[in-house]
């Protein structure tokens, strides 16, 4: 069975967080795993709004997803995601912090919280 390793990065294209991403992803490919690479400035991904939605289901044992589900990419992306052995994250920094486009991303991960999910039996590990 080939490990399968996917690369996120928040960089713009051809920056040294994308550089140092597509190095070690593939190392990794050398060693015979399958890789898969995207840039999340191409990608809509909307702010969380706070709703508690996904919260709230999490409550009551349901996985009811986040509101923002159909209005942008970032269901798309967790379902490739959710399917890896191993994710890399790739970001610049800005005043210690990583950029705007990463934290929208990882703000919306709630929903996608592993251990609620594998309880309710949406995923396995």
């Amino acid at each position: 069975m080939t490990f399968k390793i996917m690369g996120v990065t928040a960089g713009r294209k051809d920056s040294n967080s994308e550089i140092l991403l597509k190095e070690a992803l593939l190392a990794c490919e050398k060693q015979g795993s399958e890789i898969t690479m995207i840039n999340l400035r191409n990608y809509n991904i909307m702010e969380c709004t706070g709703c508690t939605t996904c919260t709230n289901g999490m409550t009551i044992g349901k996985n009811v997803g986040c509101i923002l589900d159909k209005k942008d990419d970032k269901k798309a992306i967790m379902e490739v995601m959710l399917n890896q052995d191993a994710v890399i994250f790739s970001a610049p920094t800005y005043d210690l912090m990583p950029t705007a486009t990463f934290l929208k991303f990882m703000h919306r991960n709630l929903s996608y919280e592993s251990a609620f999910l594998e309880s309710i039996g949406e995923i396995e590990c």
